[in-house]
């Protein structure tokens, strides 16, 4: 499921090169908005997850919102409908967290009564580096003058997320 229709346009040029089998398609969608009663053996996603100020566009890995797990939240809230018995569910991103924990391990504990999550956590970087990264980012891309307003906004929603380390993780729940 793709919201964004170059994307789409690139999985079904995917498909035709590589043949997809006839149990994986691709849907042009809003999450599952099209989708209705269908049931998955397996639901895979990279969401947007950065964190961002509601009136800062990031370019290229999208708006997480100012938590950045405003898409996060949509995507697994469907896991327990949307997937089969034992079914699958993969994500992967990166996301905010204190020195002990990134905070998706409370988000998926507000959606999801049952099932397994096991989390891996492949890096954890203090959050001065994604404000670094994600105002050189903008700055190159939107040709952005205005470095020190842009700072200013990301260093606030990380400190009013309480976020100390940004977390590359891969996230496995089994429906149960």
């Amino acid at each position: 499921i793709e919201i964004n229709e170059n994307a789409y346009n690139s999985i079904k040029i995917n498909d035709a090169l590589n043949g997809m089998d006839e149990n994986t398609s691709a849907i042009l969608s809003d999450l599952y908005d099209k989708i209705k009663d269908t049931k998955f053996d397996c639901i895979l996603s990279n969401p947007p997850y950065v964190p961002a100020p509601t009136n800062i566009n990031v370019p290229i890995c999208g708006d997480g919102g100012e938590d950045g797990f405003k898409i996060v939240k949509k995507i697994i809230s469907g896991y327990e409908k949307y997937l089969t018995d034992d079914g699958y569910a993969y994500m992967f991103l990166e996301c905010i967290g204190n020195d002990e924990e990134p905070y998706i391990i409370d988000v998926f504990k507000q959606y999801v009564k049952n099932g397994i999550l096991n989390i891996r956590v492949i890096t954890a970087i203090p959050v001065e580096m994604q404000i670094d990264y994600s105002v050189d980012l903008i700055s190159y891309l939107s040709n952005s003058e205005n470095n020190f307003k842009v700072r200013n906004e990301f260093e606030r929603i990380f400190r009013e997320n309480k976020a100390i380390k940004m977390y590359s993780v891969v996230i496995e729940y089994i429906n149960k």
